[in-house]
């Protein structure tokens, strides 16, 4: 197997912002109303339950039009909001890493919410962003980390992207 099998013959494109905190709300919320524009379904990774919970809560009451669901280990609904999503009945999913591996999903966008935190690991985000471009007819998409300031897994894992697609002929 050729290491442009396992990515689908798809390309996708990271892209790293650096905020101050006190600005990355608002430098989000421009950002997701970019993507929401263009009709692509959402995965948004947050590295705590707790977080995740109150960022959902906060997004719905921010953009009560979308339809959004949040997906942890301790959803007990996990298997049926995941397929709402699938079926595009959810538009925005919020996520921990339960999501970063094993699903795929057709023509998504992924963001990563404090992507410089401890639990989002090189390989951990290596594997979110490659949620993204799994579909023949969108073999592309758009992979965007938030954070407060970069951390090495975040630059590592931007590298090993790079360096994959530009394995694979991308």
């Amino acid at each position: 197997m050729k290491l442009n099998d396992f990515f689908y013959h798809a390309a996708f494109t990271v892209i790293l912002w650096s905020f101050q905190c006190f600005f990355w709300k608002k430098t989000f919320y421009k950002k997701f109303i970019e993507q929401r524009k263009t009709g692509f379904p959402l995965l948004i990774f947050v590295a705590e339950i707790d977080f995740g919970q109150d960022f959902a809560k906060n997004l719905q009451e921010k953009f009560p039009k979308e339809k959004m669901a949040f997906v942890a280990s301790t959803t007990k609904s996990k298997k049926t909001i995941v397929e709402a999503f699938r079926k595009k009945q959810v538009s925005i999913l919020i996520t921990t890493s339960i999501l970063e591996r094993g699903v795929t999903f057709s023509s998504i966008d992924v963001f990563v919410i404090n992507s410089e935190h401890p639990n989002f690991t090189k390989s951990a985000l290596i594997q979110m962003a490659g949620r993204v471009g799994r579909d023949s007819k969108r073999p592309t998409g758009l992979v965007s980390f938030f954070h407060s300031g970069k951390s090495l897994a975040m630059c590592q894992a931007q590298k090993e992207i790079k360096k994959m697609n530009r394995l694979g002929g991308f």
